[in-house]
């Protein structure tokens, strides 16, 4: 049946009847035991008796309250039982329900696990079988932790056996309450640590008969030893919700909520705990009582050394991987004591609650009809012992009967029968003759020697397998299947031709025949080609990169289709033997040597290479002179140098047009050789990120200098009209300084739209003209009036004060832009790979960032970092909000010397104080303690940021030591995994959190005392968070305070 949600005052509740309202509620959840929830709710008539009649187990109830902080889970379960109250008229319906653990404490069972090597996991795991959504945790063991032992659950239910299941491990189960469905956790969950329990009333227990009982069970074992101070309980009660098997800090101590009481009643919420050490958890073990004395029947699978494995009629398949062997107890004094044969009835007694202990007994060989049957059976004077495993003896009056599978020796009358279908071995320490008493008699009487002894016509030795003929020690024959031995002193063999793939081993056979694939198949070449190029296509980083196969890539291919194939040296003697045997021994011999048949390049003569050279060191030189006179000019410091550096470059200038540097064609022009030159790199793809990144990215820069320089270009011609007067000369420049502005306004404006749409290799043109052609024209031009300025002396202008600021303002903005790209690219090069950050900022929000950022006087370093940090993906900072921090940072906190969260620079230092000697005590360095993030950039900071930077080696050794006190500290085995592997999580990334640090004193922890120093602060609660940071890792951050 459904239902709808209806929200209580603090909580909701889900269940499938209609209702006028809740008066109240309470949720009891314990350790050991079935989550009951009791709630009474209002309603009418009709309501109420639908309810009564309709309402049963399968109905759900959920109960949850959903906060900011997240969902809290109360209670998931069904119906457990129902009453109505009527009072003054009004109908109440009083509701029990319980969780859905309970299906799995209903029906008893009986069953056994004989298999010792069994896991708890998988014992738990069959327990919840067969219920819907049923699911068991194991949060006790390892999860390769075996049972070890035989168990049986004997007339119980799956939660009464699972309960005592638990306690052989000294734990306890809990019943999840996230879903409608019987989830068990098998052992102490691990939901939380380092929570503090905030109580507002408690009141201190000493669970005395929880000691005495420990007392009495830890005799003679240490591992149970329990102190009175273990016993100790608190039971609190808290405006906060925690959930049972939480680690809770209290009183300076850690503890276990091991019971939560929820009640609401008039409005109120409130929250009730008990706290108890986790040593006071563990349960001593359990036995089932009900088994002892009682003897389950079942059949012998098996039997060996006086034991027997049974499957019992409890169990509805026998277990194959069941190891069990129980101890065979035969009844009575008999001469003959035997086990009983495989399929045999038998019984296994229990003779107390442990099940271990049990033994087998009271077998009987089989039915009467089967005994009728057998008429060895029906001779009273024959004595039979049978033995399983087809093995018998008969003793009787016609003889004896030894028999063993097929092999049988019968002595009847004078006669011996052997019979073998395998092997007959008769050994003797001197001399083994066959002869009949005829002839041994003949022989006597003609007093011949042993020697002389007549010989068998012929000997035939046949076998499967091997003959092994041997004298003494060091002569013998040995021939099998697969070859023949032979030693002796002397050995005469004729001579036969063997040919020459025979005498080759398999790996050369194979290595020849590799060779042989790769230069006549080509198909097969081609498909493993196909295969290596997709292999490493898919492998590739950048999808974009172009893959090449090279030929011995294809060969390691060929390799392990040969190595593969099992008919492989049968095909390579076939594929060989056809080929020429000396040309296969060559190839033999020469084999893994390089072949020197690579197409030699053609050779150039003295005067070719001569002329090569001195072109290309032509060209050096007029390109060095020409940027050399143009760095000069631009950073002359008085008139006559900066004329001269003009002159000198109009003239290289002219050198290079007149040689014909500038041309477009590359005729006539001969390629360098590789003296002169470098190897073309193989061509790089980018993916699509990269692409904006690098080509994008990397032409803006020049685009926007080409827009500045127009705009000038158009502003200084538009300035020189007045003071062209009447010259042609002058009006041509300025027309042409015009036209030249105009058209690469037009270029850089269409360049950066093509830019702005994803297009990096885009060539705009105006009127046929590119951006080279409009730049070889702007040289011209600036040739032209600058060859115009001096002949008319106009050249003294360069040294006005206008010339030189623009110049400096230049310089100026290309190291600003370079800054900008600096900072950029190791900022995209930090967060390029790591999901937790984003980089969100446009480009004028960069922009404005950094200039802030410069004008507040900070360095590229901070203001990198603090774009860094702006970019989590969690903990977004907008471009206007980071700018206010920049500036809270250097005008108040870098000012007054202390950051936000401390009232004082008084307060400050007392807490430094009392910091440093807490580190101390734990052996942690000192010499760099910073105060960075939140508490240095805002007043609406949550707690305060502290970072340990130490070395590389100090990291380390500190690693080292905290590792090995958790593993000291930390007994349970998944608790202990789980903490480790988080650690080392944190220390791949360079930092330590002191949550992890290890426990000095009083089994307080580092957490607990660090957050005794709240006082010289102003927050409330979870004040600190410190961290050990390598220097130089990601987490060591600017800016910061000492």
């Amino acid at each position: 049946m459904g239902g709808v949600w209806y929200q209580g005052d603090g909580f909701q509740v889900l269940w499938p009847y209609d209702h006028q309202g809740i008066e109240r509620l309470k949720i009891v959840h314990q350790f050991n035991d079935h989550a009951r929830c009791y709630f009474t709710v209002r309603m009418t008539e009709e309501q109420a008796h639908a309810c009564l009649f309709q309402g049963s187990l399968e109905d759900t109830i959920l109960i949850q309250n959903e906060n900011e902080a997240g969902k809290e889970y109360w209670f998931a379960g069904g119906i457990y039982q129902l009453e109505m109250v009527v009072e003054d008229g009004i109908y109440y319906v009083v509701v029990e329900g319980i969780s859905r653990s309970y299906e799995l404490d209903i029906h008893p069972e009986s069953r056994s696990f004989q298999n010792k090597g069994a896991t708890y996991t998988h014992v738990i795991k069959q327990l919840v079988q067969g219920h819907p959504k049923g699911d068991a945790q194991n949060e006790a063991t390892d999860p390769d932790a075996v049972i070890g032992e035989f168990i049986v659950q004997y007339q119980e239910t799956n939660w009464q056996f699972m309960k005592r299941l638990a306690s052989r491990v000294g734990t306890v189960i809990l019943p999840d309450l996230v879903m409608d469905a019987p989830r068990i956790y098998f052992g102490v969950p691990d939901y939380s640590w380092g929570k503090d329990m905030k109580a507002y009333s408690y009141t201190m227990v000493q669970d005395m008969g929880s000691y005495l009982s420990y007392q009495s069970q830890a005799a003679g074992d240490a591992t149970l030893h329990l102190l009175m101070a273990d016993c100790i309980q608190y039971r609190v009660k808290s405006k906060l919700y925690y959930q049972v098997g939480d680690n809770v800090g209290f009183k300076r101590q850690i503890w276990v909520i091991h019971e939560s009481v929820i009640t609401y009643e008039q409005g109120s919420i409130q929250y009730e705990y008990v706290l108890v050490q986790r040593k006071a958890i563990r349960r001593k073990s359990k036995v089932n009582q009900a088994i002892q004395g009682v003897a389950l029947e079942g059949r012998v699978v098996n039997r060996a050394n006086n034991m027997v494995k049974v499957h019992l009629d409890i169990d509805d398949q026998h277990d194959e991987a069941g190891n069990w062997w129980f101890p065979y107890s035969a009844e009575g004094n008999n001469i003959f004591h035997s086990l009983p044969d495989e399929g045999a009835k038998i019984k296994v007694y229990f003779p107390s609650g442990i099940e271990k202990k049990a033994i087998a007994i009271n077998s009987s060989r089989g039915a009467s009809e089967e005994m009728i049957s057998r008429t060895v059976f029906q001779k009273p004077t024959t004595k039979v012992f049978h033995i399983p495993g087809n093995t018998k003896m008969e003793l009787g009056e016609d003889g004896v009967l030894f028999e063993k599978d097929t092999v049988k020796i019968n002595l009847e009358g004078g006669n011996i029968q052997v019979e073998a279908t395998e092997d007959l071995l008769l050994t003797v320490a001197n001399q083994l003759e066959l002869l009949s008493q005829k002839e041994k008699a003949e022989e006597k009487d003609r007093n011949q020697s042993k020697s002389a002894a007549r010989l068998p016509r012929s000997i035939k030795f046949t076998a499967k397998n091997m003959i092994a003929m041997q004298i003494l020690e060091d002569q013998f024959m040995v021939i099998s299947n697969a070859f023949v031995a032979i030693r002796s002193k002397k050995i005469d063999f004729n001579k036969v031709d063997i040919p020459f793939v025979d005498m080759l081993t398999e790996d050369e056979l194979k290595e020849l025949y590799v060779e042989e694939l790769f230069e006549q198949d080509k198909a097969l070449v081609q498909e493993i080609y196909q295969e290596k190029w997709k292999e490493k296509k898919e492998k590739a980083s950048n999808k974009l990169v172009r893959v090449e196969v090279n030929g011995e890539e294809i060969k390691a291919g060929l390799r392990d289709r040969v190595n593969e194939d099992p008919h492989a040296i049968k095909n390579a003697k076939a594929r060989l033997g056809e080929k020429d045997q000396n040309e296969l021994q060559v190839k033999y011999l020469t084999r893994g040597k390089p072949q020197d048949n690579a197409t030699k390049p053609e050779e150039k003569s003295e005067e070719e290479l001569a002329k090569i050279k001195n072109s290309y060191v032509t060209r050096y030189s007029q390109t060095h002179k020409l940027m050399s006179a143009s760095y000069r000019a631009q950073n002359a410091e008085t008139d006559e140098e900066r004329t001269e550096a003009f002159n000198q470059y109009l003239q290289v200038f002219g050198e290079m047009q007149q040689s014909g540097f500038f041309a477009n064609d590359a005729e006539g022009q001969d390629e360098l050789t590789k003296y002169f030159s470098k190897n073309v790199t193989e061509m790089l793809y980018y993916s699509r990120f990269n692409f904006e990144r690098i080509v994008i990215a990397g032409q803006y820069g020049s685009v926007l200098m080409g827009v500045f320089g127009a705009v000038t270009g158009l502003i200084a011609a538009v300035a020189s009209i007045p003071s062209a007067g009447t010259s042609i000369i002058i009006w041509s420049l300025i027309v042409g300084d015009v036209l030249w502005s105009a058209g690469q306004m037009y270029v850089s404006l269409e360049k950066l739209d093509d830019l702005g749409k994803g297009y990096g290799y885009t060539d705009p043109e105006v009127l046929g003209l590119n951006q080279s052609d409009l730049d070889k024209l702007g040289l011209f031009l600036a040739a032209a009036n600058l060859s115009l300025l001096a002949k008319h002396g106009v050249t003294k202008l360069l040294d006005s004060a206008t010339d030189a600021s623009r110049i400096r303002f230049l310089n100026e903005v290309a190291k600003r832009e370079k800054n900008f790209e600096d900072i950029i690219n190791r900022l995209n090069k930090r967060i390029e790979f790591d999901e937790q950050f984003e980089l969100r900022f446009k480009d004028k929000e960069i922009s404005d960032i950094i200039n802030s950022g410069k004008a507040l006087g900070l360095d590229d370093r901070t203001i990198e970092d603090l774009m860094f940090t702006a970019s989590r993906v969690k903990k977004p900072i907008n471009a206007e909000e980071l700018i206010k921090q920049m500036e809270n940072y250097v005008n108040v906190v870098m000012k007054r010397k202390f950051p936000y969260k401390f009232d004082s620079i008084g307060d400050y230092i007392s807490f430094k104080g009392d910091l440093n000697d807490l580190l101390k005590k734990y052996n942690i360095s000192t010499n760099d303690i910073r105060i960075q993030g939140s508490s240095v950039r805002t007043p609406n900071a949550n707690d305060v940021d502290i970072a340990i930077v130490v070395k590389k080696e100090e990291f380390d050794k500190l690693y080292s030591e905290i590792v090995e006190g958790l593993k000291d500290r930390i007994k349970k085995p998944s608790t202990r995994k789980k903490l480790l592997r988080d650690l080392e999580k944190q220390v791949e990334s360079g930092r330590i959190n002191s949550f992890y640090f290890n426990r000095i004193e009083d089994d307080i922890s580092f957490n607990q005392q660090l957050y005794e120093l709240i006082e010289h602060t102003n927050l409330t609660e979870s004040p600190f968070d410190l961290s050990i940071v390598v220097k130089g890792s990601e987490f060591d951050l600017y800016p910061y305070i000492n």
